[in-house]
């Protein structure tokens, strides 16, 4: 493989991903995006992994391949739950925080609440 097939392959999903985590502190939606990706990516990989086992394939290092998609993929599908939860959970307004917005008048902008 070219490296510039490697990097495109490998590096950049991953640049993307990164990317994405690190705008989910400011932005909570954009793990929410990572999440789904995640899970998705853990439970095709997981699903793969499930199909090698049933196929009995071995790699040649003793471990089966299966088991290795198979615990990438549910490790996958863990992280993005708990990436979900995380988004979820810091995209709610706290009740003190709708109580303020709702009571400024029209026109003015809210109060920094920190």
């Amino acid at each position: 493989m070219n490296p510039v097939g490697f990097l495109l392959l490998f590096f950049l999903p991953a640049l993307i991903i990164l990317g994405l985590l690190l705008w989910g502190i400011k932005n909570p939606q954009a793990w929410l995006v990572v999440a789904v990706l995640a899970i998705a990516i853990g439970t095709g990989c997981a699903i793969y992994g499930l199909t090698l086992l049933l196929a009995n394939r071995n790699a040649s290092y003793g471990v089966t391949e299966g088991a290795v998609h198979l615990g990438g993929g549910c490790g996958a599908v863990v992280g993005g739950v708990v990436l979900l939860l995380l988004g979820l959970i810091r995209s709610r307004k706290s009740p003190t925080e709708k109580a303020a917005i709702s009571a400024i008048p029209a026109g003015q902008a809210p109060p920094k609440i920190t």
